[in-house]
């Protein structure tokens, strides 16, 4: 019987060989982060503008099961002719069940933004801004899971009473089920994308960035340069490479018989 088990642990090495070449991890690995705002936005010729964030972020890792919130109650920050930005309550959450050992599981991200209000280059009386945009409610989600066979990530976002507007554009339509990636304006220096999604997954590796919309302006046409991110939310997983727990087992039995043997003489 012992050599009949040796046989088999001798085959699931060799066949597992190939597979070895990837590093094998003996517990499923994880991370996820959020945060629900960061924007800077500033003056092309000078540094003159608002630098805010990331706000209300939360990061864990696993193995090791974690739940984190943050909160912040508010937001606000203005430059003259540049920026005005406020917020109300500002949220993220990062949590995972992955224990020690665990053989299926999940890590998750998500944040939130209420009562958003951004103005870049502020109009006065008849001049519009630049750029406005307004909304009770915007978020993203990102999830990565694994069944014990398959790797899957799904993500989203959340969008209440959103409304946005590009000087020499109009209003522009925020859809809440707007698909992954969709560009709303790439014109002029100005693009803003909503549901922006950056997904990997190789069967080992899954990862899964969201963020509900993010607006960069980059163009000397333009007085200002901006970067803002709202709702940002990122999970990914790493299980062990295919056959590492045949490996693991077959160097078990391999070191076993080796202590019988040595204990035979």
């Amino acid at each position: 019987m012992a050599t009949s088990k040796l046989f088999r642990g001798m085959f699931c090495a060799i066949a597992t060989a190939g597979a070895a070449a990837v590093p094998a991890t003996a517990d499923i690995v994880g991370a996820s982060n959020g945060h629900a705002l960061s924007a800077d936005v500033h003056l092309v010729a000078s540094l003159v503008g608002i630098g805010v964030g990331p706000l209300a972020g939360t990061a864990g890792s696993a193995p090791g099961s974690y739940g984190l919130t943050n909160t912040v109650l508010a937001a606000n920050a203005m430059a003259p002719g540049v920026a005005i930005l406020s917020t109300g309550v500002l949220a993220s959450n990062s949590d995972s069940n992955l224990s020690f050992g665990a053989l299926n599981g999940h890590t998750h991200a998500d944040a939130t933004v209420d009562d958003l209000l951004l103005r870049v280059v502020p109009g006065v009386l008849f001049i519009p801004d630049l750029l406005r945009l307004e909304a009770v409610t915007i978020g993203s989600h990102s999830t990565v899971s694994f069944d014990g066979s398959n790797l899957a990530s799904l993500g989203g976002i959340v969008i209440e009473d959103a409304m946005l507007s590009v000087s020499g554009i109009g209003s522009i339509l925020v859809d809440a089920n707007a698909a992954p990636n969709t560009v709303l304006l790439d014109a002029l220096g100005i693009r803003i994308v909503l549901n922006e999604q950056i997904a990997y997954n190789d069967g080992i590796t899954a990862s899964l960035e969201v963020n509900a919309i993010r607006i960069t302006i980059d163009s000397p046409l333009q007085l200002v340069a901006a970067d803002v991110v709202v709702g940002h939310s990122f999970s990914t997983m790493t299980v062990p490479a295919p056959g590492a727990a045949c490996l693991l087992s077959a160097a078990g039995l391999f070191g076993s018989r080796r202590r019988r043997n040595v204990r035979g003489r």
